[in-house]
């Protein structure tokens, strides 16, 4: 039995991640038996100073493709320990640039060698077997599909096609405001016992969009509306899930997940970093929908009686800043 080869392309992140993590754990070993005082993970920015000279924070994050923040943080972990320090660029005095300090140059000059080695025997691994010898070309085709159309918009869109027939995710419109309020309405009635808080979303719901109070999305597989996310902002960076409705007849078909998928990936698309959401205890379909998404359990409140079998509201949060595995 060899679960890597029975999973396939399924456990593609997982076996990238091992080898990776098995790859950093020799690398360092390497720096600690030479006693050179180096973590791989500086790798990355040692390199573009090395290789291009001094940069900004903005063209570092630029040039890996990854956030600000990360590199500004690792700036500062580095600056910390002296091995690089902030300089004014000499064509923009507003401009502050990354460069190393004698102390950095000084470990830039005994990691060079260690380089050097690493290079060529990665390069005799590869070579070692026909099929890996094209490994990195073949990684850096894969970054460039993926980012191009990632896995989400590439699962999602199969998923409607195949398993929905038709799936669009819209944006609320007057156009759908029958069908919007026909979906909660029915909903409420076979859920008494919720709380209605922001009359807003279900009486004006335009109102909400243009003062751009909050967003609402459909889902409309076939010809009809068969479920709705409606989100609350709280300033520029927090969003709040008020409902999240899909119709009985509709519930086994992974529309609620799709839906808040897309609503999430929207979200960060906007700049949001964290999503709340409250569900009560009893509503097992929509707990199973956040957890799926990557919704983290945060508090617990109980009922009157502050027993854990009356009402129970649960409070969830995911911060968009970080990818989530879907559970």
């Amino acid at each position: 039995m060899n679960i890597y080869n029975d999973a396939g392309e399924l456990i593609f992140g997982t076996r990238l991640k091992r080898l990776s993590e098995r790859f950093l754990i020799s690398i360092n070993r390497i720096y600690k038996t030479l006693d050179i005082p180096f973590e791989p993970a500086w790798f990355p920015m040692f390199f573009i100073l090395y290789k291009y000279g001094p940069k900004s924070v903005t063209e570092i994050a630029e040039l890996l493709d990854i956030t600000h923040s990360a590199i500004s943080q690792q700036a500062t972990v580095l600056e910390r320990k002296k091995l690089v320090q902030f300089v004014p660029s000499e064509t923009d005095k507003r401009k502050r640039l990354l460069k190393f300090t004698t102390k950095g140059q000084k470990l830039i000059n005994q990691v060079l060698p260690v380089w050097q080695s690493i290079k060529r025997n990665m390069r005799r691994m590869l070579d070692e077997n026909p099929n890996s010898g094209n490994v990195l070309q073949a990684l850096s085709e894969i970054e460039e599909i993926s980012a191009d159309k990632d896995i989400y918009t590439r699962v999602l869109q199969d998923l409607r096609e195949h398993h929905f027939t038709i799936m669009d995710i819209l944006p609320y419109s007057p156009h759908y405001e029958k069908e919007y309020k026909s979906l909660i309405f029915d909903w409420f009635i076979d859920n008494t016992e919720t709380d209605v808080e922001n009359q807003e979303f279900l009486n004006d719901p335009m109102a909400v969009i243009e003062r751009k109070a909050g967003q609402i999305t459909l889902a409309k597989p076939e010809q009809e509306i068969v479920g709705t996310v409606a989100c609350k902002y709280h300033g520029n960076t927090h969003a709040e899930v008020l409902f999240l409705i899909v119709k009985a007849d509709w519930r086994q078909r992974q529309i609620g997940r799709i839906l808040l998928m897309d609503v999430l990936k929207n979200l960060r698309q906007l700049g949001f970093k964290k999503v709340t959401a409250r569900a009560d205890r009893k509503h097992i379909a929509a707990l199973k929908v956040l957890r799926f998404c990557g919704f983290e359990l945060q508090e617990m409140h109980a009922g009157n009686d502050q027993t854990l079998s009356d009402k129970t509201i649960l409070e969830f949060s995911i911060n968009l800043l970080v990818d989530h595995e879907i559970r």
